[in-house]
């Protein structure tokens, strides 16, 4: 039973692997998509940090946290860390709602 899973998860990793053709047409639509909540916040660090989150959690980073995704853009882990944390503790929700949008779709 195990041989089989095995031989089945591989298969499905590669029908999962995304061709950087594929993926450079992807990041375009992905910055139009982001465009309401970054403008909700306020500071241009603030922009960035989220830039840089979303990016890395795109990358091919084997572990996705801030630490590594900050030290992939050449970042200090503090800030990037701070601007997570505090989407963490509830601002991240006020995001969504402050952009009318909740999950992408369009509040009315």
């Amino acid at each position: 039973m195990e041989a089989e899973f095995a031989k089945r998860r591989r298969e499905l990793l590669v029908e999962c692997e995304v061709t950087s053709q594929i993926f450079d047409r992807v990041l375009p639509r992905l910055e139009w998509f982001m465009e309401p909540f970054i403008e909700c916040l306020v500071r241009s660090e603030q922009r960035e940090h989220a830039n840089t989150f979303v990016r890395g959690l795109l990358s091919d980073l084997e572990h996705k946290n801030v630490e590594s995704i900050a030290y992939r853009f050449g970042q200090e882990r503090m800030p990037l860390q701070w601007f997570v944390g505090g989407l963490a503790q509830g601002s991240g929700l006020g995001l969504a709602q402050g952009s009318g949008l909740v999950f992408g779709v369009q509040a009315v």
